[in-house]
């Protein structure tokens, strides 16, 4: 069998095997500049998705913590007295000029049972007012660490969204917890 390249002279086919080499440099030389990209690109990604995750939850944060603070402030100016009548409750609670920026789904005070006893601006019917909320984890949670404390996300029994419930204590005089201030956040929100 007669060789392919012997009907070209020499410097055919060194100009061959040239060109060649060159355009196997020119493909290796893209295989590790795509390489050394892809690998730059994923670290950009990574560090900017990083960066907005960081963002995204020190805003929650602060606004939790915002929330905590101002139903620490609401429970703090609620009397012994009013605590134990409902009625007179649910009177203090509807006079305080909510934000409903703040609370768009309003607040709850919830009895040691975890029964809600008064609210505002959460527009529940009449027949739910004694009804007990939801998942009470977050409600044992901060009775037992006898502080603020914000609850896992649950389906809301009220309404058809996903809720992060945010609960302080309410305290007698004493300094006993008597129940608590509850206000539900939409996460979408």
């Amino acid at each position: 069998m007669a060789n392919p390249l012997s009907f070209l002279n020499l410097k055919a086919r060194v100009l061959l095997v040239v060109v060649g080499l060159i355009i196997v440099g020119i493909l290796g030389f893209a295989a590790r500049t795509a390489s050394v990209l892809r690998s730059d690109l994923e670290e950009l990604t990574s560090a900017q998705l990083s960066s907005q995750v960081e963002f995204i939850a020190r805003q929650m944060d602060e606004e939790f913590q915002f929330r905590i603070d101002t139903l620490n402030e609401i429970a703090a100016s609620i009397s012994s007295e009013i605590l134990v009548n409902p009625d007179q409750l649910q009177s203090l609670l509807t006079q305080r000029q909510l934000p409903s920026t703040l609370f768009p789904f309003g607040i709850m005070a919830l009895d040691l049972q975890g029964r809600i006893v008064a609210d505002v601006g959460s527009n529940l019917p009449d027949d739910r007012r004694r009804a007990l909320v939801g998942d009470p984890d977050y409600f044992k949670n901060m009775l037992l660490r006898d502080k603020p404390f914000v609850g896992v996300p649950f389906k809301s029994p009220f309404a058809s969204r996903l809720i992060v419930p945010i609960a302080v204590p309410l305290r007698d005089r004493a300094g006993n917890v008597v129940g608590a201030l509850v206000n539900p956040v939409n996460l979408l929100d």
